[in-house]
C-alpha cells in the first residue's frame, strides 16, 4: 500500500492540488453551496435555481485550457458538478 493517497485516485495525476484554482473557477460561473473532494475528485454542490447552460459551456472553454472537462448533472433534486482530467485522445487508426 502506499503512502501517498494520491496514487489511490486511479488517474494518472491528482487534481487535489489545484482544487483551490479550480474552485476559483466554478465559483466565477455558478453559485457554489458545497464544494469538496469526493475520492479526489472536485464535486460541487450548486444552488437551485440557477441558470446552468451558457455559465457551464464558458466553464467548458477555462477548463479545456488545462485539459480538464466537468460533468453537471441533477440527483436527489441538487444539482452536482464534478471536474475530471480530459482523457487522452488516441490518433485514429488509418487502415480501418
Amino acid at each position: 500500500m502506499t503512502e501517498n493517497p494520491v496514487d489511490v485516485s486511479g488517474t494518472s495525476g491528482s487534481l487535489k492540488p489545484h482544487f483551490e484554482t479550480i474552485t476559483k473557477l466554478v465559483s466565477s460561473e455558478f453559485q457554489v453551496e458545497e464544494a469538496l473532494l469526493d475520492h479526489y475528485i472536485p464535486t460541487y454542490y450548486l444552488k437551485w435555481p440557477q441558470e446552468t447552460k451558457q455559465p457551464f459551456l464558458r466553464l467548458l472553454r477555462k477548463l479545456d485550457e488545462q485539459q480538464l472537462i466537468a460533468f453537471l448533472r441533477r440527483a436527489e433534486s441538487r444539482v452536482i458538478l464534478r471536474v475530471g482530467e480530459k482523457p487522452q485522445v488516441k490518433p485514429s487508426n488509418p487502415l480501418i
